[in-house]
């Protein structure tokens, strides 16, 4: 049995591949975990619970039955779907876990997190993530009229890409200060996030590494599967 590591699935009602992907994902190595970890962004967006389409119904049961057959789903906000709340957990019995959160692996501490607060370079992202972090922001927002809060997320989304393409990619990028800091104040021996969709493993100072998990597509996705012994990060492909 193995713990498992995604982020960056993005699934979109407009892009359907993408559910058939995770599926496939969740079909072939349901057997095996022992627990599944989403670090962020499991969605394009979300504008809240109390909207569910046909297409992430089918995704709730999903991951219900995932649960269900016993394997715990931990979950953790991204930049994406910071605004998935009770009753989604409820729904699929999931468990959210802080934005920052340690777990054993083995003999090693693993500090786990979406990844885009250790992007501190981009300050005018890291402004944004500020308060559409406040409890009275997302409280606001989430009362908007539905069709106001789609399309204000398509504009955000939109937005964010042009942002993207107008920055250097050192500064869409995590820090080594934010990275060390984060290592040094969890004492952590490993880091896995998502976030920048630049899979690889970093080596650090003092045999500490960093794993970045990848984005999905229709092809499938990167994921880290991790036992007592090993993390192998593996390109999962239909």
């Amino acid at each position: 049995m193995a713990l498992y590591f995604a982020s960056d699935v993005h699934l979109d009602d407009h892009r359907p591949e993408l559910q058939t992907a995770f599926f496939a994902f969740l079909d072939a190595h349901q057997s095996d975990m022992q627990a599944l970890y989403l670090l962020g962004d499991l969605f394009e967006y979300w504008i809240g619970d109390d909207y569910v389409s046909p297409h992430t119904l089918s995704i709730i049961r999903r991951l219900r039955s995932l649960t269900d057959s016993g394997v715990p789903v931990y979950l953790q906000h991204g930049n994406r779907d910071f605004l998935i709340g009770e009753r989604f957990l409820g729904l699929t019995g999931a468990r959210l876990i802080p934005e920052i959160h340690t777990v054993k692996i083995g003999d090693e501490t693993a500090v786990l997190c979406h990844g885009d607060q250790l992007c501190t370079q981009d300050q005018q992202y890291q402004r944004a993530r500020y308060w559409l972090r406040r409890p009275l922001v997302q409280w606001i927002l989430k009362r908007l009229p539905r069709l106001m809060r789609i399309r204000t997320a398509e504009r955000a989304r939109r937005m964010s890409k042009a942002h993207q393409s107008n920055q250097q990619d050192s500064a869409l990028d995590v820090t080594m200060d934010a990275v060390t800091q984060l290592m040094d104040r969890t004492q952590a021996d490993v880091l896995i996030h998502g976030h920048t969709h630049q899979p690889a493993e970093h080596p650090m100072r003092d045999g500490k590494r960093r794993i970045v998990l990848g984005s999905w597509n229709d092809q499938g996705g990167v994921f880290l599967k991790t036992t007592p012994d090993a993390m192998t990060s593996i390109a999962f492909t239909l």
